[in-house]
């Protein structure tokens, strides 16, 4: 992961489906929606690019928004939420989108 402010973190972002050792980190299961959504809270301004499963509840996805949402007003600083539901895939399985 990167950052724009050396110490700070501040304006990092954690864009799990571009970065090789993220993916990594996915699959073996060190990295989770829980540890990311807990990063955000201290280095970063939001979730950024992650895949989910397609089946994964409207709810869910209303609940994640919601707690990056919370992070961001009690921090003061913009969050962000971007996933990817997709369609016919779940949890471990590799996806795809063909590169930029």
């Amino acid at each position: 992961m990167a950052c724009n402010h050396v110490g700070g973190l501040s304006g990092a972002f954690i864009p799990v489906s571009e970065d090789a050792n993220m993916i990594r980190a996915a699959k073996d299961g060190t990295l989770s929606i829980p540890k990311l959504e807990a990063m955000t809270a201290v280095c970063s301004v939001g979730l950024d690019m992650i895949p989910i499963p397609g089946s994964t509840p409207t709810a869910t996805i209303s609940g994640m928004i919601a707690d990056e949402a919370a992070i961001g007003m009690i921090n003061n600083k913009t969050t962000a939420v971007r996933v990817i539901p997709v369609p016919g895939k779940d949890v471990g399985d590799e996806v795809d989108f063909g590169g930029y």
